[in-house]
């Protein structure tokens, strides 16, 4: 029965024609078609060590206990169909066997038959299979490797696909055993790797991988490897799988880069721990780089239902990519430094457990943003993002048991918000620490801070954020924190304010506790002083003054109002720590000398001079905001740096040079300048519409952009006086000496466009 079996196998890959007219020892000769097998051979084994010029459709080589394919065995073969070793005990390839050879195979298969025994594979060597052009696949299936060497599948080209299947059991995998190959797709499919070298699979020009009901055992590359790039300018581009996919999985250790992958996804598997994924230690000298040896080729990594027992120190560490999801995975431990000096985009947890993230996880780094989505974490340490640039964190939906102190020290952020989450134990100073926090918002939440009254804010006002959202929340109240509560329960509801601390209520059974704001009155201004907030008014109808750093204002008091004012004045000395300035409905205001801490100025429905010396080289402006008012004086103004300067249904004087100054953008909606020189000199973005120029707007051509709608550009100083068709828009103003010109023309300028830089079209 035996022998019958074996017979029909071999005849599936003859033909009718004539045999070979040489042959080699051990096999059965047909035209086109070769056989070969120890069964009759008393020391069972073939060595193939040359088949000589010739022409062939198949090769089959099975039941022996050694083979050996020696080099060149192929040399001047062309092997059109396949090549098949079945049921051998010990395989050997030496290096470069496939040299020289004329056409490879289609299909190349190394399998068991269960009626024959299990193959097995010695070593395959390093450059085995080098010179196999355009092959279907190679299939490896139930069967035993003992070793695959370094570049063992180097400089295949145009291959199709190559399976590890079926109860494959390998040894030792060695670096870059895939290195310089050509592959669409390599298929590793219920396979034990007992030893395996992290860098494995670099260095490939390949569509996928897959590995998928399988338990791998990584080790990392030794730093006496030094690795080999196949390409002319490793810098900029070197070859590497388009997609990566594991599945059903388990592995010691995942270190994403060293798949050489564009895009990895991990499904349903267990990893040990996520590990470092930069060499820059060990390789520098290699690719010439000093941002992390790997990291041009991984662009996203995205892991679902899996379980991580921990991402371990430096195990992103000098990396750049676009994204990294985590959705429905169980993580023990984010270790401290995991995200060390990464470049990364978007990083997603989400439907995810945590169990704790450490202190310092994305110490210098740049992360563009990280959300946190319907997640259970156990504890986030004090200074998690310690020394980072984030451009925006959000925690949403989410369960979380201890958020510990200063978790942003360092740290420059354009927005932190908890949203509609549970957080169990929040540290009172959280959100303390020297940073640079543009936006926190705490909104539909409950907020446990140990039953005690907390504002959340620091009281070093250079520490608060320029917005601050603290609505609908559930939160610790203390009976005699009469300030506090104030704060958090009844704060001004000025709906222009860049703070909103609205709808919040005390956590039971603290219901009413004391919410009484402090009143207070000084040099005719009348305060309610509520924590952080002061709202001011003016008792009488004569001039006030207002001293930012008067004693009435607690040292932590950030944000002051002021309105209804006949006259006022306001000054300070570089002892105020007011951040935000806000002023209401005053008639005349005068701005004589303002505090380096003041970050927003906000005017409303009044007339303003800045008469003081306007020298702001200490301030780190946010917002200048102008609306329904009268800019009519301004004295002098140098080293200001502003990243916002709006004007709205506003008229603006004359402005002087802006020496050594600097506006990130400019607004100006419905408004009426009387020049426009200096502004438009130091602005890099503009936005103007609906509005009125008293002349010809100069300083255009030194803005970076652009955008211009339905504005009326006037001609008014043809003479000494102002034209008279001019006063509907400027009534009062002069004309100076320099701005007389020989034309004499109001226009309309009815456009819209986007002005690259030093692009500028005028359309009348």
């Amino acid at each position: 029965m035996r022998r019958i079996t074996i017979f029909i196998i071999i005849l599936m890959f003859f033909d009718d024609a004539s045999s070979i007219s040489t042959c080699p020892r051990q096999c059965i000769c047909q035209e086109h078609s070769i056989a070969c097998s120890c069964e009759d051979s008393e020391n069972r084994e073939l060595i193939i060590s040359s088949l000589g010029s010739t022409y062939i459709t198949s090769l089959v080589i099975h039941t022996c206990d050694k083979v050996t394919i020696s080099n060149a065995s192929f040399s001047g073969v062309v092997l059109v169909e396949r090549l098949s070793f079945i049921g051998i005990d010990r395989l050997f390839f030496e290096p470069n066997a496939f040299k020289d050879i004329l056409q490879s195979p289609r299909q190349l298969v190394i399998e068991e038959v269960e009626k024959f025994r299990n193959s097995k594979i010695g070593t395959i060597a390093a450059e085995a299979f080098h010179f196999l052009t355009s092959v279907d696949y190679v299939y490896f299936r139930r069967t035993h490797i003992e070793r695959i060497e370094r570049r063992a599948f180097s400089k295949m080209y145009q291959i199709g696909n190559v399976y590890f299947k079926d109860a494959i059991r390998i040894g030792t995998i060695e670096s870059e055993a895939f290195s310089g190959a050509q592959i669409d797709e390599l298929v590793v499919d219920d396979v034990a790797v007992v030893t395996a070298v992290d860098t494995m699979l670099i260095n490939v020009d390949g569509r996928s991988v897959r590995i998928t009901n399988s338990s791998i055992y990584f080790v990392p590359r030794l730093a006496a490897n030094f690795l080999e790039f196949h390409t002319q300018n490793v810098v900029e581009k070197w070859v590497s799988w388009s997609k990566c996919e594991i599945s059903q999985s388990r592995l010691n250790l995942l270190a994403p880069a060293k798949f050489g992958c564009i895009s990895l996804i991990v499904r349903h598997s267990q990893i040990s721990k996520i590990d470092s994924i930069s060499l820059i230690s060990r390789d520098l000298e290699v690719i010439g780089e000093n941002d992390g040896g790997y990291s041009r080729s991984l662009n996203s990594l995205t892991i679902f239902n899996s379980s991580i027992e921990a991402i371990n120190s430096m195990a992103f560490s000098n990396y750049s990519m676009d994204l990294i999801v985590l959705n429905s995975t169980q993580i023990g431990r984010i270790k401290p430094m995991a995200f060390e000096k990464s470049k990364i985009i978007s990083i997603v947890f989400e439907n995810s457990k945590i169990d704790v993230i450490d202190s310092s996880v994305f110490h210098n780094s740049k992360i563009g943003t990280i959300n946190f989505e319907a997640m259970d974490i156990q504890k986030i340490s004090s200074e998690f993002a310690q020394n980072s640039s984030l451009n925006r964190l959000q925690i949403r939906n989410s369960n979380i048991f201890e958020i510990g102190a200063n978790l942003f020290e360092g740290v420059r952020m354009q927005s932190f918000e908890i949203c509609d989450s549970r957080v169990h134990e929040f540290d009172k100073t959280a959100l303390y620490g020297k940073n640079e926090i543009t936006s926190i918002s705490i909104t539909g939440s409950d907020v446990s801070t140990n039953g005690s009254s907390a504002s959340l804010l620091s009281a070093n006002t250079a520490e608060h954020p320029t917005r601050f959202t603290l609505a609908n929340n559930t939160i610790d109240c203390a009976s005699a924190s009469c300030s506090i509560n104030s704060f958090l329960l009844n704060t001004p509801k000025h709906t222009n304010l860049l703070w909103r601390v609205a709808n919040n209520k005390c956590r039971p059974p603290m219901v009413q506790p004391c919410r009484a704001p402090k009143f207070v009155a000084h040099r005719s201004i009348v305060c309610s002083v509520r924590g952080m907030v002061a709202e001011c008014a003016c008792n009488n109808d004569g001039p006030a003054t207002l001293r930012l750093d008067d004693g009435i204002f607690a040292n932590n008091v950030s944000m002051l109002i002021i309105g209804d004012c006949d006259a006022l004045r306001v000054t300070s000395s570089s002892t105020s720590k007011v951040t935000q300035l806000y002023i209401f409905r005053t008639i005349k205001t005068e701005l004589a000398q303002l505090p380096a801490s003041l970050r927003v100025l906000q005017v409303y429905h009044s007339s303003v001079r800045l008469v003081g010396d306007g020298d702001f080289a200490m301030n780190s402006w946010k917002l200048w905001h102008f609306a329904n008012s009268h800019l009519e004086r301004i004295r002098r103004i140098a080293n200001l740096s502003l990243e916002t300067l709006k004007i709205e249904h506003s008229r603006i004087g004359t402005v002087p040079e802006l020496r050594d100054s600097r506006i990130a953008r400019l607004i100006i909606v419905a408004s009426r300048l009387e020049s426009t020189e200096s502004l438009f000199a130091v602005t890099r973005s503009l936005e103007m519409r609906d509005s009125a120029i008293f002349s010809t707007p100069k300083g255009l051509g030194t803005i970076n952009s652009a955008q211009l709608q339905n504005n009326t550009l006037l001609e008014c100083c043809r003479h000494p006086v102002v034209d008279q068709k001019c006063s509907i828009y400027f009534h009062g103003s002069r004309c100076e000496q320099e701005s007389l010109s020989l034309a004499h023309k109001a226009a309309n300028s009815k456009f819209s466009m986007i002005l690259a830089s030093f692009a500028i079209i005028l359309v009348f």
